[in-house]
């Protein structure tokens, strides 16, 4: 790939529209001649993060998501911008996977998740938005 690759697009911010964000992230990462287990890897991040925003961001509310991909030869980068409630996923403890799952507290291995498969994960809350961004290196 020679030339970098933007696109973007905002979903509604419910369960039902994660079939819409698989079929969107799908043609992007197919497009960008991204290799089958790093598209996993992204998807499953992605997956993660939405449902997370869907089921959390708005409360009992309506609202949307924006999504953008950055596709370049060395990463591909994803952004989710919400205007929800404000929270950073980063603040949250990484949970114990050496307990047993009765032992372990409910939540948190979507995050843990996102963190062991991206390179980078981070957050910023800018005005009244949340802005997570995962990367993934290519090769």
């Amino acid at each position: 790939m020679d030339i970098p690759m933007r696109v973007s697009r905002t979903f509604k911010a419910e369960i039902q529209s994660l079939p819409e964000l698989v079929i969107f992230l799908e043609k992007v990462l197919e497009e960008a001649g991204t290799l089958e287990e790093e598209s996993f890897d992204i998807q499953l991040a992605a997956d993660e993060i939405f449902i997370n925003i869907a089921s959390y961001a708005y409360g009992e509310g309506e609202g949307e998501v924006e999504v953008a991909v950055s596709i370049q030869d060395d990463s591909i980068m994803i952004t989710f911008t919400d205007s929800g409630i404000p929270f950073n996923p980063l603040s949250l403890p990484s949970p114990d996977t050496t307990l047993g799952i009765d032992e372990r507290r409910i939540g948190g291995l979507g995050i843990h998740l996102v963190r062991e498969l991206m390179d980078t994960f981070t957050y910023q809350r800018q005005d009244t938005k949340n802005i997570l961004l995962i990367e993934k290196k290519r090769g």
